[in-house]
């Protein structure tokens, strides 16, 4: 077997998969004439599938893990935000006997899941399975369903649900609180949420060294069973993927909070505290030029400063802040919500 470890494209990602030698990367159609693994026997070369390669199915699991790591952030915050929304059901619902089970410990389960999916999606090092992630997924979604069953569930199915979630979304009336329970709510029940950042599985390749793989990995591993070989999944008919891919979520997410952090301490600094300061350094550039002024002074104002000074009824120098135009902090960029 053949440890092959895959590399995210356009997000940053990692985990591996364990392959056989004989399994095929291209279909015969895609490979091209004079492409046959030389170190491979006459008898697999000749066994290759037109279609059936492995490169659909890691391109699935690609996208199940991008799609997974999408739910959890909803999934967290939706574990957040369940006491809030339950104090609101509790407030206006009437108080009936609970059918199903016990909500906190549903919600013991949704955490203990949701910090289990994030543990298992940094190990980059187990082999992942064909369905691991389509089942997290199934766990997610119920979980999901069972504690906000007012709003994830509806008698015609869960499509029905979803198209649910969206109307009310778009509800003038509905209050910010449950219009972001909703949006949580739709991003995890929707199986078609963000499926722009999808790889496309029938039209993608693995990638090795700017290249496309083609044959069967006996081509790139030769007879050796404990080979380890990194590759990347892109379009086959597009351009080599990039070495770096973008920014990942997680890391947008903390630069918006320090952004956001920056701006509150900002905010902290009032008209007030800022005139003060403006005119405290104001004093000490006043009386620094007033001397410069006084010494340069004529002669005859010189006189009548001394004569005052000694006759002691000179005033200490005063700094008039009258024409000071008032300070105002930066003006507020707007917040745009990261989803």
């Amino acid at each position: 077997m053949v440890f092959v470890v895959v590399k995210g494209t356009n997000y940053p990602d990692e985990f591996t998969v364990e392959r056989a030698l004989t399994d095929a990367l291209s279909s015969s159609e895609e490979t091209p004439r004079g492409a046959a693994d030389v170190n491979s026997p006459p008898h697999a070369c000749a066994s290759l599938p037109s279609t059936g390669t492995i490169v659909p199915g890691i391109a699935h699991i690609l996208n199940k893990r991008h799609h997974v790591r999408l739910m959890l952030m909803s999934a967290q915050e939706l574990a957040t935000l369940w006491p809030q929304h339950q104090h609101r059901c509790d407030g206006t619902a009437s108080t009936e006997p609970r059918e199903n089970q016990e909500p906190e410990e549903v919600l013991g389960r949704y955490q203990a899941l949701i910090d289990g999916l994030y543990a298992r999606l940094k190990d980059a090092k187990d082999p992942v399975l064909a369905d691991e992630f389509d089942n997290a997924e199934r766990e997610l979604r119920a979980l999901t369903a069972t504690l906000y069953s007012s709003l994830c569930t509806h008698a015609d199915g869960p499509e029905a649900a979803v198209q649910q979630l969206y109307t009310k979304h778009e509800d003038p009336d509905l209050d910010e609180d449950t219009r972001l329970v909703v949006y949580h709510c739709r991003a995890l029940l929707d199986p078609e949420w963000k499926a722009n950042e999808r790889v496309e599985e029938d039209e993608a390749a693995l990638w090795f060294c700017g290249k496309p793989m083609e044959a069967t990995l006996a081509k790139y591993c030769g007879r050796n069973e404990k080979s380890k070989v990194i590759v990347k999944v892109a379009p086959r008919k597009g351009p080599a993927p990039s070495c770096e891919p973008r920014m990942r979520y997680e890391d947008q997410r903390a630069l918006y909070r320090a952004m956001c952090q920056r701006r509150e301490a900002y905010k902290q600094l009032e008209d007030s505290e800022l005139r003060d300061r403006v005119v405290q350094q104001s004093w000490s550039t006043g009386r620094l030029l007033l001397g410069a002024a006084a010494a340069s002074s004529s002669h005859s104002e010189g006189k009548r400063m001394m004569t005052s000074l000694g006759s002691g009824t000179s005033s200490p120098a005063t700094l008039c802040t009258d024409g000071l135009r008032p300070i105002f902090p930066c003006k507020e960029e707007r917040e745009l919500p990261i989803s």
